[in-house]
């Protein structure tokens, strides 16, 4: 195995560990008072639950009738316009845009 790729590797676990840490984060703070334990719960249903099921039964069909390129095309348009919501997005405490 190239050595680069067990550097892409080790910042995998990186990213996956901030994005986690910020989902939660986030989670606990749009929650409700109440809710701020049961948001990161819902969060975690919604990334390793819903998501990975839909995106594999999309995915399947996608793959099997257009092929990898359209696949990885989609899923690359998908990540783009979720990045761009995201960085358009209103900051609500401090009304910003």
């Amino acid at each position: 195995m190239p050595e680069w790729e067990l550097a892409i590797q080790l910042l995998h676990g990186f990213c996956s560990a901030s994005l986690w840490t910020a989902g939660v984060v986030e989670a606990q703070h749009l929650a409700l008072l109440g809710f701020e334990a049961t948001a990161p719960s819902l969060f975690d249903v919604e990334v390793f639950g819903v998501a990975v099921a839909l995106a594999n039964a999309v995915g399947g069909f996608i793959y099997c009738d257009y092929g990898y390129r359209v696949l990885f095309a989609a899923t690359t348009l998908v990540a783009v316009l979720g990045a761009v919501s995201l960085a358009s997005g209103r900051d609500r405490e401090n009304g910003v845009v």
